[in-house]
């Protein structure tokens, strides 16, 4: 099953009842603070513990899962503020520009899911009303785990007595 099918069945299933929040953080060492947005058709901004997202439209295609692909997310924002776009084109054009996704279900809350590492920007192009990034997404199947091997000497290390 491709993720984008996955995502879509998981919200089928959820409780009627719960609201959804996808958003994304764009951060950058040329940013003064992180690009925050809330996917939303309302005005109202999310408030969280992490900061505070902008409503506007976001749409975004989940890479490839085949094996031994280090696959690219397309990620489309609309209806961004002449601000937004100047600092992120300040950004990607100063140093690296990385996007985190997280979803929460209730402001003031903690993220119900988050990726475990920021996905790398290596392209982004300005549309007549937002911007289109493609991120790359980490190539993880040749990273050990746990990132430090262990092995017998390191998990019984003694301390020499003198």
């Amino acid at each position: 099953m491709e993720l984008n099918d996955a995502i879509k069945e998981a919200y089928e299933y959820a409780p009627p009842d719960v609201s959804y929040f996808d958003t994304l953080e764009f951060t950058s060492d040329g940013l003064t603070e992180p690009i925050r947005v809330v996917r939303s058709a309302g005005l109202d901004p999310l408030v969280t513990n992490q900061g505070t997202f902008l409503p506007f439209f976001f749409d975004f295609n989940l890479p490839e899962t085949k094996g031994s692909v280090c696959g690219q997310m397309k990620i489309t924002v609309r209806g961004i503020t002449d601000v937004i776009r100047k600092n992120l084109r300040a950004a990607s054009q100063s140093s690296g520009l990385n996007v985190k996704y997280r979803q929460y279900l209730t402001g003031e809350a903690d993220p119900s899911a988050e990726l475990p590492i920021p996905l790398s920007i290596v392209e982004i192009t300005e549309t007549f009303d937002g911007v289109e990034a493609t991120a790359m997404v980490p190539d993880l199947s040749r990273t050990y785990f746990p990132k430090r091997l262990m092995n017998e000497s390191l998990l019984f290390k003694t301390e020499e007595v003198a």
